[in-house]
């Protein structure tokens, strides 16, 4: 098998996994808004689960646009809108390792808080994994 449909298939892998373990955190109650985005006031923690949400369905459907890509590669099939998506999919996945340089990402400046903590040990590092992986789908 090639090396490039093997990172194809971990990238679904992992896209779909991280959308089933966001929905597996809403529905058993443990979610905290400091998974999704830095809260410093009361208002921005009551859309903190609607954006949660959200972000589980983007990862479905950049799982499906894996899923799309991988069988195109494996049956030699080029299709330019699939690449095209392919492509903003794994600019998005560069825009989210390089964040915001407030809150988000490798260049953020704020070290303290709860969200700071968990972007630091696991959104940004899996971010970094999922654009690399997503880079063997763009060639």
């Amino acid at each position: 098998m090639n090396l490039f449909l093997i990172a194809g298939i971990l990238l679904i892998a992992l896209l779909l996994l991280c959308a089933i373990f966001s929905w597996v955190l809403l529905i058993s109650g443990r979610f905290k808004s400091s998974f999704i985005l830095p809260v410093h006031n009361e208002a921005k923690r009551k859309y903190a689960k609607n954006w949660f949400l959200f972000q589980s369905l983007l990862l479905l459907a950049a799982g499906g646009i894996s899923v799309m890509r991988t069988t195109q590669l494996m049956e030699g099939h080029s299709d330019n809108v699939i690449e095209n998506l392919t492509y903003g999919l794994s600019s998005l996945l560069l825009m989210r390792v390089i964040g915001e340089f407030k809150y988000i990402g490798l260049f953020r400046t704020e070290k303290e808080g709860e969200f700071a903590k968990i972007d630091s040990k696991i959104l940004t590092p899996l971010s970094l994994i999922l654009f690399i992986l997503s880079l063997a789908l763009v060639i």
